[in-house]
């Protein structure tokens, strides 16, 4: 069983740069229930970094790539989730524009693939 510390997730969520995707990776590793909620995935390198920051202050990293692969949390997050090393590592050298432009490329290919599965 993973024990959180509530006291510093919250503290992030109240002082962060925070983001639909990094409160969705919040509150869904956290065991929050919540009522309908699509959630969201990033789209450029402050959502990334977001995410890439909660998952370092957690200790969340392979539990979020465990979690946010699986059923449950839709192709977008799926195709991202699987290139996530890749995606971390354009931020962590300030490649703002290479993000985005990975990210766009991965939902495209995401979108495509669901729409041929059809």
């Amino acid at each position: 069983m993973t024990v959180i510390d509530y006291e510093k997730l919250l503290n992030w969520l109240g002082n962060s740069a925070t983001g639909v995707s990094s409160e969705d990776i919040a509150y869904t590793l956290a065991g929050v229930k919540r009522g309908h909620w699509d959630g969201g995935v990033p789209h450029d390198d402050d959502d990334l970094r977001a995410c890439l920051e909660l998952n370092d202050l957690m200790g969340w990293h392979e539990r979020f790539k465990a979690e946010f692969a699986g059923p449950g949390h839709g192709h977008y997050w799926n195709a991202l989730v699987a290139c996530w090393d890749e995606l971390a590592s354009l931020s962590a050298k300030g490649d703002v524009a290479g993000v985005r432009e990975r990210i766009a490329r991965i939902i495209d290919t995401a979108n495509r693939i669901k729409c041929e599965a059809k």
